[in-house]
């Protein structure tokens, strides 16, 4: 929105590696710490959040703040590790490419399974990390710059997986393949297997025997990574699926178009944070017994595991995401309740008491979804919206009591309560 001091936001990505390396001494703190120092500009971000949907500008400073804590993870831990010559060759490709085609990079930096890669094979791990992916995320920005490199790429399960891109079926190679792009495509040749071969058309590989592009799906201004390919992500807790066909792909695409379309009639102001923070959609297997299933995981940038439902219903899981998405990059940049405090507190939603954290994205989903029921007729609807809105207002009540929150998380509660209060009563 203009003039929220959101516009244009930028991160420096210096600070943030300082903020890395001073975590190596504080192991207990893993997932990072207060990178926002109170005042003014976290005020102004945790306001705009806490009236429910988010302005894409808010979204958008977060997502580079993640952005920018994924790239210094990266860093430390190449510094770190001891690569081997093939992997040190295919860094040493990145960090040129970071240079020379900074775009192809941030789009590889912008996968959501890497952060999670990350943070699970540091330097100091027994055993040491697989570093594999390092040199398929240098190939992956290699064949995006168009440019003409030739490095090792690992083969797992007989597959070489470029990160956004696509697989390529090699079969078993032990010793890894080697990848050679050049502007016109790229081949992976795996010792005793024959090569594959793919052609780059209109800035995406095309799809041919061995290779298993990655499709995207959605509307138009929003076409999501629709990741059924990636090893990494199967993560949220419920069975992914496997590679989709071709009429599950057109599904998917009508089902997240359908709850776009939703959204736009009834709660517009939820589009702009979708669309800078939800760029990936896992499909998850079905419940058997017909139950909706959706899930975020806080180290996946900007992901979301959903199951198949209607359109209407698509839209209500993808905004309760969203908010998670949301939240978890909060947590990234300030604490919202002191780190090391173990409270539980009873809310409405659950039966077993729940842990700060989990209360806050309670809070925070929940407040999205009365917002969303608010909107539409009905009296089904109503009875929704009543429900909902109590639930969120005796979680911020039983917040607001707790002696842990921090002023950020105090403003943040009271920015919830404040947006309830603010809403008109229902007329049906």
């Amino acid at each position: 929105m203009s003039g929220s001091g959101f516009d244009n936001p930028s991160v420096h990505c210096a600070d943030l590696k300082e903020l890395v390396l001073s975590m190596r001494q504080q192991p207990d703190n893993a997932e990072g710490g207060a990178i926002m120092a109170s005042g003014p500009a976290l005020d102004q971000l945790l306001d705009d959040l806490a009236g429910g949907a988010g302005s894409a500008g808010a979204v958008q400073l977060l997502m580079n703040m993640r952005e920018a804590f994924v790239r210094a993870l990266l860093w430390d831990l190449a510094e770190r590790a001891q690569l081997p010559p093939p992997v040190a060759e295919a860094w040493a490709l990145l960090c040129e490419l970071d240079e020379k085609a900074p775009a192809a990079v941030r789009q590889g930096l912008q996968q959501p399974w890497l952060r999670l890669w990350l943070l699970s094979h540091q330097p100091d791990t027994d055993p040491p990390p697989d570093l594999g992916r390092l040199a398929a995320l240098a190939g992956a920005a290699a064949v995006r710059a168009g440019t003409d490199a030739r490095l090792w790429v690992p083969v797992r399960d007989g597959v070489v997986h470029l990160p956004g891109l696509g697989s390529a079926v090699t079969g078993p190679a032990p010793g890894g393949a080697t990848l050679s792009v050049t502007p016109a495509g790229f081949t992976v040749v795996a010792s005793g297997q024959a090569p594959v071969a793919v052609s780059w058309l209109e800035d995406r590989p095309a799809a041919g025997p061995s290779w298993l592009p990655a499709r995207h799906a959605g509307p138009a201004g929003w076409r999501v990574l629709l990741d059924d390919l990636d090893p990494g992500r199967d993560c949220h807790g419920w069975a992914v699926t496997g590679r989709l066909g071709d009429a599950d792909v057109a599904a998917w695409d009508g089902r997240l178009s359908e709850a776009w379309t939703v959204l736009a009639e009834q709660a517009a102001e939820y589009l702009p944070a979708l669309r800078a923070g939800v760029r990936a959609v896992v499909p998850l297997r079905a419940d058997p017994g017909g139950a909706l299933r959706s899930a975020t995981h806080r180290d996946a940038f900007a992901a979301v595991g959903l199951a198949e439902a209607g359109g209407a219903q698509t839209a209500v899981l993808l905004v309760h995401e969203l908010q998670h998405v949301k939240l978890g990059a909060v947590f990234d940049v300030c604490d919202l309740f002191d780190p090391d405090d173990r409270t539980t507190v009873v809310v409405p939603w659950r039966r077993d008491p729940r842990p700060l954290e989990g209360a806050l994205h309670g809070l925070y989903a929940h407040l999205a979804i009365a917002d969303l029921w608010r909107r539409r007729p009905g009296p089904e609807a109503s009875a929704n919206f009543d429900r909902y809105r109590a639930w969120v207002a005796a979680a911020a009540e039983t917040l607001a009591r707790t002696a842990t929150l921090t002023r950020e998380g105090a403003r943040f509660v009271a920015g919830v309560r404040t947006t309830l209060d603010g809403w008109p009563p229902r007329t049906t």
